[in-house]
């Protein structure tokens, strides 16, 4: 099963969530490269994200990454180091060419004890969009259903800082 597709800016390398065979755990994130993007360019190398420390045995679920490349957000329900239920975890690196450094977890205040789910980046990297899940929502969410939130920082360098919720029609 393939899912969580997300296209690199210049359209050469899609990153998804995988449990292909060769999967560290029961899903990881994999890239796919080719060599321009024109249409109907094939995509031909398929492997996993890099033999850095992101991908896990544990479930890597629902990527996203920052429009130079260099920050990978995504969830894990069972990495070790969460707070409770689904967590969102970011990685960062030098530049598009080197390998993901060691995924931290944004814990609180963006995380909580229930599911934080489906990260979405910013092109610049300060602003992550996510969602709870309407079972088990965030505290604070009174809409009944999944919901989406946002959470930013005033620099790459600071953390992230109280999510709000995104009015209620958005959903």
């Amino acid at each position: 099963r393939d899912s969580s597709p997300k296209i690199s800016l210049d359209g050469q390398r899609l990153y998804f969530v995988s449990d292909r065979q060769c999967s560290l755990g029961e899903s990881d994130i994999w890239i796919a490269t080719r060599e321009d993007a024109e249409p109907g360019t094939p995509f031909t190398e398929v492997r996993l994200l890099d033999s850095g420390p992101v991908n896990s045995t544990e479930r890597e679920r629902q990527v996203s990454i920052s429009c130079d490349e260099r920050i990978i957000v995504f969830h894990s329900y069972d990495r070790p180091g969460g707070i409770g239920g689904d967590d969102l975890w970011m990685a960062e690196r030098p530049s598009a060419e080197d390998e993901f450094g060691e995924p931290v977890n944004l814990g609180p205040p963006v995380n909580t004890s229930v599911n934080d789910l489906a990260p979405h980046i910013s092109c610049s990297g300060l602003t992550i969009f996510f969602s709870d899940w309407w079972q088990d929502p965030r505290p604070g969410d009174t809409s009944g259903n999944s919901t989406i939130w946002a959470t930013t920082r005033p620099a790459l360098d600071l953390p992230f800082e109280e999510p709000i919720q995104l009015h209620p029609s958005i959903e």
